[in-house]
């Protein structure tokens, strides 16, 4: 698989944010982090920005999350992972009476972390499960509703990884939202991905 760093971005899209008409909410992101814990991420309607979405496992409550401005959310919980390597434990956002869907930690094609990817990009690491080098399609929200534009094809290495460097939307244009699925399919597909707009200044 090629250095991250030397991977070109994909250009930001066009200046059309999806989250400013979302009344969902939904978990975008559920990674281990070491043995015990677990980040989770995720998109809430923008009216709820400042208030703090809980984060549970079944009757399990693991903690919460304050929604920023842009209507992301993300946190880092201790002792919040899946303590059996099978990774079948789900996890679910709440806020008031809306409930995201359950998101398994294991998943067939799952995000295993992101970073920075210079000032003006996010750099980002999945792994798909079972067999290697598949040709997949990279697909971006175009607006409100469900339409997704496809961008880029692109492969998984021999051991199943797949790198990828976005570049963040401009202040005030953002934020991003993508999917990644196998090409030619149904399935699977990616939890979104969601890349946040560069900070001005």
């Amino acid at each position: 698989m090629p250095e991250l760093s030397k991977l070109p971005p994909i250009p930001a899209p066009p200046p059309v944010a999806p989250t400013r008409c979302s009344s969902k909410l939904q978990l975008t992101e559920v990674v281990r982090v070491g043995a015990t814990s677990v980040r989770l991420s995720g998109l809430a309607p923008l009216a709820s920005a400042g208030s703090r979405v809980q984060l549970s496992s079944g009757d399990r409550h693991l903690g919460s999350a304050r929604v920023r401005s842009d209507g992301t959310f993300s946190t880092r919980l201790a002792n919040g992972a899946d303590p059996t390597p099978t990774g079948r434990t789900v996890y679910q956002a709440k806020l008031g009476t809306k409930r995201s869907q359950g998101v398994r930690l294991a998943r067939t094609l799952a995000s295993l972390g992101h970073g920075v990817g210079g000032p003006d990009a996010v750099r980002l690491h999945l792994h798909l499960a079972g067999k290697p080098e598949q040709r997949l399609e990279l697909r971006r929200q175009t607006g409100c509703g469900n339409g997704w534009s496809k961008i880029r094809k692109l492969r998984s290495d021999r051991t199943g990884d797949i790198a990828l460097r976005l570049s963040r939307p401009a202040p005030g244009k953002g934020p991003a939202i993508y999917r990644l699925r196998v090409s030619g399919t149904k399935g699977p597909v990616s939890l979104p991905i969601v890349v946040r707009e560069r900070v001005s200044g």
